[in-house]
């Protein structure tokens, strides 16, 4: 007699919360993307995750919880998806890399998706108390690369300044992409001031001593 199909384990109840949260913040991405943050509501969350309001909205009962989930994932995502790429530079100046990562990284759907909430923080003062702490902890992450990669080391202030730019600049260009009748006119944007940006601190690391050799 053949042995009978070993059924699948069920989920747990913890497993089943987590993956119904997950369709919802993935609902809530698709919806700021393809429809902007104006058409943002629970019934149309609750649409797109092929669910009810009311389990939308057992998950996550107001507006800022939903939001405030949604950021935190969405500025997670987008942080692991620079920092893998840059855990897989090899040898040489690791700044062209480090520059082209976050920019692709800018014009992903994740991105896009922060973007729209990040405009809508600037009249929103619960939105932007999520949203700053998150900003800097990517370039916190950007900022730790220099004493690992860089010698001679820029000037500390130098170097956070220059960080802090180029992610604002890449910000800017970045809501261009989707909006630009000629997305390749921001392309060159982007290069030219990409170039500007490693001569400039290929300058500051001249001017600076090197360091011991690291062993």
């Amino acid at each position: 007699m053949p042995a009978r199909p070993t059924a699948a384990p069920r989920r747990t109840q913890a497993e089943r919360s987590a993956g119904a949260q997950e369709r919802i913040l993935d609902a809530v991405a698709d919806c700021l993307v393809d429809e902007g943050y104006a058409a943002l509501s629970f019934g149309r969350v609750a649409q797109l995750a092929q669910m009810s309001r009311g389990a939308v909205l057992h998950h996550f009962p107001d507006r800022e919880q939903l939001l405030t989930a949604t950021i935190t994932r969405l500025w997670d995502q987008q942080r692991a998806a620079v920092l893998d790429v840059l855990s897989r530079h090899g040898e040489g100046d690791p700044i062209p890399f480090l520059l082209d990562a976050v920019w692709e990284a800018h014009k992903s759907r994740v991105w896009h998706a922060a973007s729209e909430v990040w405009i809508a923080a600037r009249t929103d003062p619960a939105l932007l108390r999520t949203l700053a702490p998150l900003e800097l902890a990517l370039a916190h992450d950007i900022m730790a690369i220099g004493p690992q990669r860089l010698d001679p080391l820029p000037d500390g202030e130098q170097f956070v300044l220059w960080v802090s730019s180029a992610l604002a600049e890449m910000r800017g260009l970045a809501m261009l992409v989707g909006r630009q009748s000629d997305p390749a006119a921001v392309e060159a944007i982007w290069r030219y001031s990409r170039d500007q940006r490693i001569a400039a601190l290929g300058s500051a690391r001249a001017a600076r001593p090197k360091t011991a050799s690291r062993g």
